[in-house]
């Protein structure tokens, strides 16, 4: 996250607020879905986080080398 341009204090807080969201979501979901589905779910979404990360170091990138 700090290689995205975030200041530490903004990474803190986006660190404890994915994981208040994993927190919820595992907590509504667990009387709802196998835990095999829970653990996919998980999995997906954590993918798709870090996924989005990349591409905004990418952009980052890409605009500190067009400058």
């Amino acid at each position: 996250l700090l290689r995205t341009g975030m200041r530490v204090r903004m990474v803190m807080v986006t660190i404890l607020l994915v994981s208040m969201f994993f927190i919820g979501l595992n907590l509504w979901l667990a009387w709802r879905v196998n835990v095999t589905l829970l653990v996919i779910i998980n999995i997906v979404c954590w993918s798709l986080l870090h996924l989005t990360i990349n591409l905004f170091i990418q952009r980052k990138k890409r605009l500190e080398e067009n400058s």
